[in-house]
């Protein structure tokens, strides 16, 4: 029996029909097995993202879960996550990879900023998910470029005219500044998804991006 509640399928997860509910439930059930110390947040955290990217379907690039074959590569080679077997791509990868390879790329892509700890310093378990989602989709410098975006409607930080080349500890600190105001939660969850339909607009195609999904993390 899972120890932390698992989170329904978010409406565009259910409408796109790519991931079953035994596939969702699955997947939760690798996440209580893999981490002792997994909280509520971190769960509905990656479940969110296994849901938004299509869980187990394979993109046409070799995408599966959201995880790149090149980004996998790359973590595999520089030896911050190893697969349970061999493997070819993503699309072998079990749910139990799947879970470590979400916290792995956190701790790798967020390591300056406290790695996937960091989400528990976000608000709550909506604003750190969409938190998360910009740094899974665009790091690294165009989640900072989103960050920067949304975080100028309070005049925090400054913004840069291109896409900067990584995302800088001035920005984080100024997401805690913002999410650690209970009444700005949910203003500020809107002003990360208006930056990212205006940075990232929806692409022919790619049903993945767009406001369909930005709007899952509003």
């Amino acid at each position: 029996m899972a120890r932390l509640p698992t989170p329904e399928m978010p409406p565009l997860v259910v409408a796109r029909r790519d991931v079953t509910q035994e596939v969702w439930n699955a997947f939760a059930a690798a996440l209580e097995e893999e981490f002792p110390d997994l909280t509520a947040r971190e769960k509905y955290i990656y479940m969110m993202l296994f849901g938004v990217e299509g869980g187990l379907r394979v993109g046409d690039k070799g995408t599966a879960s959201g995880i790149d074959p090149g980004m996998l590569q790359a973590m595999i080679g520089q030896g911050k996550f190893t697969p349970d077997h061999s493997i070819t791509g993503p699309a072998d990868l079990t749910f139990n990879d799947r879970a470590r390879f979400y916290r792995a790329y956190f701790d790798e892509v967020l390591g300056r900023f406290g790695g996937h700890s960091i989400f528990s310093r976000l608000g709550d378990d909506k604003t750190a998910a969409a938190v998360a989602d910009i740094a899974f989709q665009y790091t690294p410098g165009g989640a900072e470029w989103v960050y920067q975006h949304g975080l100028s409607l309070w005049n925090l930080g400054s913004v840069s005219s291109q896409k900067p080349g990584g995302m800088s500890k001035e920005t984080w600190n100024n997401i805690l500044t913002v999410t650690a105001q209970p009444t700005k939660l949910a203003g500020f969850r809107s002003a990360m998804a208006t930056a990212r339909e205006r940075l990232f607009p929806a692409g022919k195609g790619n049903e993945h991006q767009g406001m369909n999904r930005y709007t899952t993390f509003r």
